[in-house]
C-alpha cells in the first residue's frame, strides 16, 4: 500500500493513516504538484494553511479545492425549502444555471451566477418600482406585471405575447407599445385617451392632435406628425362664432408629409367649392 502506513491493530490486521496534510502559512496554487520531498501529492491529500486555518483537498493535475474554511467544516448544502443537496458518488456538488435565465461561472473559489443578454422569464416578472428595457423586453406566454410603477422602454418596444399590465403607466418613450393580436382595452368607465400635448393653432409643431378654428371655412394644420398615408379624423368641437351663418362638410385636402394638411369645410351643393361663412372650432387627430 504505496503511501500509506501500516499497523496492527490489536493483532485484529491492518489499517492505514491518511496521506499526513501540508502544513504551510499560505494557501496552494496549481504549482505544489509535488511535496519538498520530491514526491507527488496524492488523489484527496489535504493543505492546511496554517495563517487562516483553512483546508484545501488535492483533485490531481494542481488542482486544489477549498473544503473548509476557518469558521468550520461545510456540513450541508441545501435550498431556501430546507431540502439537501446531496453530492454525487464523487462528492461534487454542481451549481446548475438555466437556460436563457442563469448561468453559472466557476472561477477561482468561487461561482458566479448571471443573467444572460437574452433573458426569458419563465413567468411574470414583477417590478416594484421600474423596469427600463434598452431594446425590448418580451413576454410570450404570461405577463409583464408593474404593480405600483412604470415599465418604460427608452429605445426600444414592449411586445407582449398576451398581456401587459401597468398599476399606474405604461410608456414607450422612443419606441411602440403593440399588440400585435389583441387590442387596447379600456376596462374602466372614465377611460379615455389622453394627450399630454395638444395643438391650439395651426402651427401643430409635432404633435398628432389639437383643435384650430376655420377662417373663412378653411385652416392648414403645420406638423411633422403627417404622413402622406396617414388618416385624419375631424370633429366640430362648436360653431364659434359662424352663428346662424351656413356650416360646410368637413374634408382633409393638400397632405404634405412631415410638413402639413388642409382643413376644408366644403358646400353641400359644390364641393369643390369652400363655405366660408363656416368658422367653426375643429378638433383633428391624426391616426397613422
Amino acid at each position: 500500500m504505496s503511501g500509506t502506513q501500516v499497523y496492527q491493530v490489536g493483532g485484529q490486521g491492518t489499517a492505514t493513516i491518511p496521506y499526513p496534510p501540508v502544513q504551510s502559512p499560505r494557501d496552494p496554487t496549481t504549482s505544489d504538484v509535488v511535496g519538498a520531498n520530491g514526491s507527488p501529492y496524492n488523489l484527496l491529500q489535504q493543505w492546511i494553511n496554517t495563517l487562516t486555518d483553512s483546508i484545501w483537498t488535492y483533485t490531481g493535475a494542481g488542482v486544489w479545492v477549498l473544503t473548509e474554511l476557518s469558521s468550520g467544516a461545510v456540513l450541508t448544502l441545501s435550498d431556501t425549502s430546507g431540502t439537501l443537496i446531496l453530492p454525487t458518488a464523487g462528492g461534487n456538488i454542481q451549481i446548475a444555471g438555466t437556460a436563457n435565465q442563469i448561468t453559472s461561472t466557476a472561477g477561482t473559489n468561487k461561482d458566479t451566477l448571471s443573467i444572460p443578454s437574452t433573458f426569458i422569464a419563465p413567468g411574470t416578472i414583477a417590478a416594484t418600482t421600474t423596469v427600463t428595457a434598452g431594446t425590448g423586453i418580451t413576454s410570450t406566454l404570461g405577463n409583464i406585471v408593474a404593480s405600483a410603477g412604470n415599465i418604460s422602454a427608452t429605445l426600444g418596444s414592449v411586445s407582449a405575447g398576451t398581456s401587459v399590465t401597468a398599476g399606474t403607466t405604461l410608456t414607450a418613450t422612443l419606441g411602440n407599445i403593440t399588440a400585435t393580436n389583441g387590442n387596447i382595452v379600456k376596462n374602466t368607465a372614465g377611460n379615455k385617451d389622453v394627450y399630454t400635448s395638444v395643438a391650439t393653432t395651426i402651427t401643430a409643431g409635432a404633435n398628432s392632435a389639437g383643435t384650430v378654428t376655420l377662417v373663412g371655412g378653411t385652416a392648414t394644420i403645420s406638423t411633422t406628425a403627417i404622413t402622406a398615408a396617414s388618416k385624419v379624423r375631424l370633429t366640430r368641437q362648436s360653431v364659434g362664432a359662424t352663428g346662424a351663418a351656413a356650416l360646410g362638410f368637413l374634408s382633409i385636402e393638400n397632405i404634405v408629409a412631415t410638413t402639413s394638411f388642409d382643413i376644408r369645410a366644403v358646400q353641400a351643393a359644390d364641393a369643390t367649392a369652400l363655405q366660408a361663412s363656416d368658422v367653426s372650432v375643429i378638433w383633428w387627430e391624426i391616426v397613422n
